[in-house]
């Protein structure tokens, strides 16, 4: 039986089946330590699959993960279908996005290279057409300019989680300091 390019894409790879997010240890040991996180949307690599755990790799992170909590190839194909955001990444400068399926549609944004757009699974199919989502507004583009895929990410290590909560709070003290800043002026 032949397999689908996207099921071959996703023979060797797996997700978490959790609500909140799995630990990726540094060993195959529920006590090593924690090097990083997989997100319900993450996806990773197998880099050896064992009895309990498995090894993976996912963005900057290699550890292991426990088999009970993983869903493996077509499973997490599948799972990533239901869990992730469908987004039509855009392939090229100056990409109009149109409020109908139509070349003499209104213009109601104009994107770029490398923009994700959230894929609008809701609106009527338009052959050469994609619906997308931009600012609140439905709108399409072009098919040709655009790749759908799976919004899927990568798992975070604590590292990057770290720095992540570091630079949001220096930015809630920031715009703390901005406001307190205002009232003060506001009361004179």
């Amino acid at each position: 039986e032949a397999i689908s390019k996207t099921e071959k894409k996703w023979q060797n790879k797996v997700m978490a089946d959790v609500k909140d997010f799995l630990c990726i240890r540094k060993k195959g040991n529920g006590n090593a330590e924690i090097v990083g996180k997989l997100y319900p949307t993450s996806v990773a690599t197998v880099v050896k699959q064992g009895k309990t755990w498995t090894k993976i790799k996912s963005g900057s992170v290699k550890g292991y993960v426990k088999n009970e909590y993983l869903l493996f190839g077509s499973d997490a194909y599948e799972n990533a279908k239901k869990v992730c955001k469908k987004y039509a990444y855009v392939q090229t400068d100056g990409l109009n996005v149109r409020g109908e399926a139509s070349e003499d549609a209104k213009i109601i944004a104009v994107v770029n290279k490398g923009d994700q757009l959230l894929f609008n699974k809701k609106a009527d199919k338009k052959d050469g057409w994609v619906a997308v989502t931009v600012k609140n507004s439905n709108g399409y583009v072009s098919a040709d300019y655009v790749k759908v895929k799976l919004g899927t990410t990568d798992a975070v290590s604590i590292e990057e989680e770290i720095a992540a909560q570091k630079a949001k709070e220096a930015a809630e003290a920031k715009a703390a300091a901005a406001e307190a800043e205002n009232a003060e002026t506001t009361e004179a």
